[in-house]
């Protein structure tokens, strides 16, 4: 066949003619063979520049072959073709399989969403392939009516050139009543690994990523790795490429040992099924934190408002590079940047959460529906510098509060480009440094604050919101207040604070409410409690305010815990039903309960005899922390007493003194058994706890205590990430009493 340009005709313009002569070609034409150039094709570019890929006859064959085994296409097939035919899905994947094995294939000019359900009747291929953009655009169309996509014959649904989640996976076979395979390919080396139509949809509905020809996991120095081990892709056999065309240097970079580098990050399993973690290129490094943009992507892309993201790095002065993130929402819906970060905050890593998310139309993509990350760095940049011009300025502030507010949280951050609505825990911020500047808010304001305010106003906008409605403070605080489970209130530990209740609330799920109780006098005005009893009372005054009748679950951390115990007695005294008690690493200190100054150097020599040297300075560092902090109890303990009386007197107390007020508190506190169901959790002692610090409880709670032991240490198994054991556990406690509750007959039972 002889293809004679037509230049009149414009570009892409020819005749094509059988020769029929047997002499020789015309001048100027390349002799054909197994080995000489058959096609260049581009790169998708999704990372870099697109490069020139040649590919010769006997690759673009082998490639055909090793489809259509893998698909077991046959001459019975009709494929319906939409792909364009100038990238690798549409010619390997959707033309040239068909064509080696006699199949029949329908090449339509475009994709139609609306229109193609009626194609697939009038035709009725028994497969298509098609990319992940295409797709999503089905589902839409599935959603408005299911039944259209009905009783089709395909067999199965090629896509590749990027990735679905296993719930777009699942409505799609559903809906369409056949697998959608999915399949792992780049330009340079052809398919890889792809799912088995042999796998069965009744057993998970997506389908394992077995290789196809050699495949290996590559470390950064190019050593073999090991299968559970995570590296870069690399593959090498009859399917992969030579080398670019005029480019010797990426061609060198592209070939390690005769494989070629993919540029892609996975994990190879026992048994040989390849998993897909992302791009080399498109890891984000956060101040030496690896991040990846698909990790990012999936939790954004389960918000039901949004129909698709895109995560991206974009410059950070002190950490090198920071999260930013773009979505598309879903039409008639409508979500904020602030409406995400928060509920990517409950799912993510703090470190992971994006600092900058936008609302687009649409995200920047090529031709085969991938993310163009360059393009949307680029654009992302220049949008930060932007808004940091801006922020320079006034931060976005439209108010005189939000200025002076703005202004404060610039001082403590020590950084010039906050704006009104950055997260204060996404800039780093803690229970601790909030204490501090809420001290600074309410000197130069004049307003007393409560400490809880960051649990819902964690920006400049939400706090001055919230003051301007001259919000008070009070001890029940709404951490997670939605749910259908009956309520779970936690008591604070010793520093009077329910900050740190927060992990445990995101971990039980969105059906157990939780409240905190926090401590009084915490704003150096209202008075401390005076006992363990009057706290006792306080709370329980909000908390029947708020639920009237029991069953009644609580918990209490630490200190918190001989609270929550005087609540469940005092409720108990008033014939109110108790649905659990949960001791929270609850410590009750004796006679011998105590280990000797010696036995308190063997324990730490133990410890850093077996720690590595990364986590060798972390621990002196918490150790020195804990010692400091022993030492100032024990010289606060003779004036606590007369603090108390200053602050029942009127006079201000300063909140640092909480500690030591609750270690007052407890020693004076000694209470009758009671009879209930309890759970005690029990984390990791410290080298200076004794083992017998839980075994007093045994002579305060009579007959149902039990006993579990959580990940972690006493001051960090509340926090990532033993706080998800922790749940876990707790989770089933709660189900477990409230079964037992369910089952008793009694309406005035107490355990």
């Amino acid at each position: 066949l002889e293809l004679t340009p037509d230049p009149t005709r414009g570009a892409g313009s020819f005749d094509l003619e059988r020769n029929q002569s047997a002499g020789s070609r015309p001048s100027g034409t390349v002799a054909e063979g197994p080995g000489h150039p058959a096609l260049i094709v581009l790169t998708s570019g999704s990372t870099s520049r697109p490069k020139l890929v040649p590919l010769d006859h006997r690759t673009l064959i082998h490639r055909a072959q090793k489809h259509a085994q893998w698909l077991e296409l046959s001459s019975d097939d009709l494929g319906l073709l939409f792909m364009p035919l100038f990238h690798g899905q549409g010619l390997n994947a959707g033309l040239y399989p068909p064509l080696l094995v006699g199949g029949a294939i329908i090449a339509v000019a475009d994709f139609d969403p609306s229109g193609f359900a009626r194609l697939l009747r009038e035709y009725a291929p028994t497969w298509f392939p098609a990319g992940p953009t295409h797709l999503r655009a089905l589902l839409g169309e599935i959603s408005e009516d299911p039944a259209r996509f009905g009783d089709l014959p395909l067999r199965f649904v090629r896509t590749g050139s990027g990735q679905l989640s296993a719930e777009e996976l699942e409505i799609l076979q559903d809906a369409l009543g056949s697998p959608v395979v999915e399949t792992y390919n780049t330009t340079e080396t052809g398919q890889i690994a792809g799912g088995l139509l042999s796998w069965s949809r009744n057993e998970g509905g997506v389908s394992p990523m077995a290789v196809s020809g050699e495949v290996a996991i590559m470390s950064d120095d190019g050593a073999a790795l090991e299968p559970g081990e995570s590296g870069e892709v690399v593959a090498r056999g009859a399917s992969v490429f030579s080398g670019y065309l005029d480019d010797a240097a990426a061609t060198a970079e592209a070939f390690r040992d005769g494989w070629v580098r993919t540029g892609d990050i996975g994990v190879l399993d026992d048994d040989g099924f390849l998993t897909i973690k992302g791009r080399i290129k498109d890891v984000i490094s956060r101040g030496g934190d690896t991040i990846s943009p698909q990790e990012i992507e999936s939790v954004l892309q389960s918000h039901p408002a949004v129909r698709r993201a895109a995560a991206c790095a974009i410059p950070h002065p002190t950490l090198g590079e920071q999260v930013a993130a773009a979505v598309v929402v879903e039409r008639g819906t409508a979500t904020t940047p602030a409406d995400l970060k928060r509920y990517a905050r409950d799912r993510l890593a703090t470190f992971k959460v994006p600092r900058r998310i936008i609302v687009v139309d649409e995200l920047p993509t090529g031709s085969t529906g991938k993310i163009r990350r360059e393009t949307l760095a680029d654009q992302m940049r220049a949008l930060s510098q932007h808004e940091d011009q801006e922020r320079a300025h006034n931060g976005g502030a439209a108010t005189p509060l939000e200025a002076d507010l703005l202004e404060i949280w610039r001082r403590h951050f020590g950084r010039d480009d906050i704006s009104i609505d950055d997260d204060f825990f996404l800039l780093g911020g803690d229970s601790l440094q909030a204490i501090d500047l809420f001290l600074s808010i309410e000197k130069h304001l004049g307003k007393v604050l409560p400490r809880s305010i960051l649990l819902t106003a964690s920006t400049v906008r939400e706090m001055a919101r919230l003051i301007d409605s001259s919000l008070q403070s009070k001890c029940l605080v709404p951490i997670d207040p939605e749910g259908r489970l009956p309520p779970l209130y936690c008591v604070h530990d010793g520093s009077g604070q329910v900050l740190l209740f927060r992990h445990l609330a995101r971990h039980l799920g969105s059906q157990q409410p939780l409240f905190g109780l926090q401590a009084r006098g915490l704003d150096g005005k209202a008075p401390f409690h005076a006992s363990i009893e009057e706290m006792a009372r306080d709370y329980l005054s909000e908390i029947r305010a708020h639920q009237p009748n029991g069953p009644y679950y609580i918990a209490g951390y630490s200190f918190g815990g001989k609270v929550a115990f005087e609540m469940v007695r005092q409720l108990q005294a008033d014939n109110k039903e108790i649905g659990l008690l949960v001791l929270l690493d609850s410590h009750i200190l004796g006679p011998g309960s105590r280990v000797s100054p010696w036995t308190w150097l063997r324990r730490h020599g133990e410890r850093l005899a077996n720690l590595s040297r990364r986590d060798l300075l972390p621990y002196l560092k918490k150790r020195i922390l804990n010692l400091h902090k022993f030492i100032r109890a024990g010289m606060l303990r003779p004036a606590v007493a007369r603090t108390l009386e200053m602050n029942l007197s009127g006079e201000p107390v300063s909140p640092d003194l909480a500690p030591a007020i609750a270690a007052h508190l407890s020693r004076r506190y000694r209470p009758p058994m009671i009879d209930c169901r309890a759970v005690l959790f029990r984390a990791e002692l410290y080298p200076w706890g004794h083992p017998n610090v839980y075994s007093r409880w045994n002579d305060w709670i009579e007959n149902d205590l039990r006993t579990r032991n959580v990940m972690g240490n006493h001051e960090d198994f509340l926090e990532e990430p033993h706080v998800a054991d922790v749940a876990l556990q707790l989770a089933e406690e709660l189900q477990l009493a409230r079964e037992i509750g369910s089952s008793s007959e009694s309406p005035t039972k107490k355990h």
